[in-house]
């Protein structure tokens, strides 16, 4: 018995010895050459291996090549598909020796990966061999299967012909375990994208479907300081698309963006965003159906679409908000004390985040704010393309009323442009007039039909430039502060002061007018009070910009030519909106005023002509001829002539 374990020792000890010296005495030149040639009948394509190969026994066969290159696809961008600076594949000894491939390691040491798509839509991942044959998605795999594979300070870069994107990630350090084609493969790792560190995680349940062209389950997590996600679904090898539910959560959108290349405003806004739905990602294309967002406060739900493959993002769909602060978006400061009058804000209102994407989105808003307007539920479809924004308001609940128009906002300016074209009902006039414009002299039920456009990077610079037309209409109502009425019949009822203060009043049953603005100051001539006991008219001039007006209010009969009694003279109305001085009449002190802002170039007010035949009828007798002049139009709709 011993001298046959003696033999076996002997043998066994050649096999080491032989398995030792055999790397050095094989000729790995030859090899060499042949996992060149071989790869060149496979793909098409050139391999170099410019350092050393070098073979080993124990404890599994290895082969380890250093300094190789594979080339990329004729007319690419990197003249390598591939590099590395050392490859090593070890392989079980004694599974080979039974005709069976079982990969125990794969090392790659600094690869430099580059994949590209031209612009015909074919990847430098898809190759021809010698032979012509068609192309293929590369060697077969068999039944390929291996322990333990890992990337030691690799790199990746993608490139996209068709859309000019270009991606690289770097330092990447993973680890992959695939026990056969037909068992899920596991890979787990760090790497890093725009300066930032991901630790990644993920399994492919059938490798096999995906060395075939086909579909396979996929799940993905991605944990990060700038952002964490997740991702359960399916990925389609022939083409490209992934597809499942996804959750996503960052601490502050303002940080994801900055990492992903995009500026936002530095505003109060764009801070914590959490993101879960039904995604589908294709080439240049991100679909999200089910979709439900937070942003800071603000939770919304529905359907996006984001295309990528433009020049500029473009944004379709449709979505509800549960409510929108425009302020936290704009820079624009909000919130005036009670009884407090700030006028109007010097703060800059940045519309940069206009200019980053296209937008086409039917929105439905459940509250908003913008400046201190309090808007209520709203219908609105956005248009927004190269920083222009234009919302038509299908339905917007404001201040017990509801209003429909256009309003657009072009960022491309400098001098930002706004115009509103807005037709406004019901609405309650106190704290709307408020809210607007620190207005607290009338209340009622009022009615707008507005046509402005402003221009200006704040508040204030918009008011003192705004220009265009509008009607106003109140019913049931009273003017404030002031008893015009009792004014109107005894000028003295003034001096003594029961007709003005706090608790002075003017109940209106009707108080209307039509107006012309031309750079922040507004013309009027047809102001009509009706009051139980007298009937107002009244014109003046109003400095929107400057918050100041000077106007005329003057006593007219009732009915049937019977002025009221103890009628007394016009008041002359001044000083600022929020403590306007009230005297009698000085003749031609508010004349002049209108008459300098009428005297103005008549194309100042951007669709005048349009507007003013809707009015009303031009006095009967005036002929219009060659020769009259346009402000002729501008007096008949004011009530004067010229």
């Amino acid at each position: 018995m011993w001298r046959y374990l003696r033999w076996v020792l002997v043998a066994l000890l050649l096999l080491v010895a032989m398995a030792v010296a055999l790397p050095f005495v094989l000729p790995v030149g030859v090899y060499k050459d042949q996992i060149i040639a071989q790869a060149k009948r496979a793909t098409g394509r050139e391999l170099k291996i410019d350092g050393g190969l070098s073979i080993s026994f124990l404890p599994d066969l290895g082969v380890e090549l250093n300094g190789v290159h594979f080339a990329n696809a004729p007319g690419s961008t990197a003249p390598d598909m591939a590099t590395m600076e050392q490859v090593v594949v070890g392989a079980e000894f004694f599974p080979l020796l039974l005709g069976e491939v079982k990969v125990s390691h794969i090392t790659l040491v600094k690869p430099v990966i580059n994949l590209e798509i031209d612009k015909a839509g074919r990847g430098n991942w898809l190759f021809d061999g010698e032979s012509g044959s068609a192309p293929t998605r590369g060697p077969q795999a068999g039944d390929l299967s291996f322990k333990d594979v890992a990337i030691r300070g690799g790199r990746l870069t993608y490139r996209d012909a068709r859309s000019g994107i270009v991606q690289t990630v770097e330092n990447i350090d993973m680890a992959v375990e695939l026990p056969s084609l037909d068992e899920a493969m596991t890979l787990a790792g760090v790497l890093t994208w725009n300066k930032e560190a991901l630790n990644l995680s993920g399994e492919v349940k059938r490798p096999r479907a995906i060395t075939d062209g086909g579909k396979s389950e996929l799940g993905a997590k991605i944990v990060a300081p700038v952002m964490n996600a997740s991702f359960d679904g399916t990925i389609d090898a022939g083409s490209g698309a992934i597809s499942g539910g996804i959750e996503f959560k960052t601490a502050s959108a303002q940080r994801l963006a900055a990492w992903f290349g995009v500026t936002l405003p530095k505003v109060q806004g764009f801070g914590p965003l959490t993101l879960s739905g039904d995604m589908r990602s294709s080439v240049g294309k991100i679909a999200f159906t089910n979709a439900k967002v937070v942003l800071d406060d603000v939770h919304g739900s529905g359907n996006l679409t984001l295309d990528t493959a433009r020049a500029k993002p473009l944004v379709k769909g449709d979505f509800t908000l549960d409510r929108l602060d425009v302020n936290r978006y704009s820079n624009h400061r909000s919130g005036r004390a009670a009884g407090a009058h700030s006028g109007w804000s010097d703060s800059p209102n940045d519309f940069t985040a206009l200019g980053l994407v296209d937008a086409q989105l039917a929105l439905s808003v459940g509250a908003a704010t913008w400046s201190d307007m309090k808007i209520g539920q709203s219908d609105v479809d956005l248009a927004l393309n190269d920083g222009l924004l234009e919302a038509k308001l299908k339905r917007v609940a404001l201040y017990g009323g509801s209003g429909t128009g256009t309003v657009t906002i072009d960022s491309r300016k400098d001098a930002p442009v706004m115009t509103v074209d807005a037709t406004l009902g019901g609405i309650d006039a106190a704290p709307f007039l408020w809210d607007l414009a620190d207005l607290t002299i009338v209340r009622g039920s009022a009615a707008f039909v507005l046509r402005l456009t402003a221009r200006g990077a704040s508040e204030h610079a918009r008011m003192q430039s705004v220009t265009g037309t509008g009607t106003m209409n109140f019913t049931d109502g009273a003017v404030r502060g002031v008893d015009l009425a009792a004014i109107a019949h005894n000028i003295t009822s003034a001096v003594v002061g029961d007709a003005l203060g706090p608790n002075a009043s003017t109940p209106f049953s009707s108080l209307s007018s039509s107006f012309l603005v031309r750079e922040g100051t507004a013309v009027n001539r047809n102001l009509t009070l009706l009051n139980p006991s007298v009937r107002l008219d009244g014109a003046g001039v109003v400095n929107v910009g400057g918050r100041s007006l000077n106007y005329r209010v003057e006593p007219k009969p009732l009915s049937g030519g019977r002025r009221v009694p103890n009628l007394g003279v016009p008041v002359h109305i001044f000083g600022s909106w929020e403590h306007p001085q009230y005297e009698p009449e000085v003749g031609g002190v508010v004349n002049a005023a209108i008459n300098t802002v009428l005297n103005a170039p008549i194309d100042t007010v951007e669709g005048i002509g349009d507007f003013l035949p809707s009015i009303g009828e031009k006095p009967a007798g005036r002929k219009k001829t060659k020769g009259n002049n346009p402000l002729d139009a501008i007096n008949d709709f004011l009530g004067t002539g010229r």
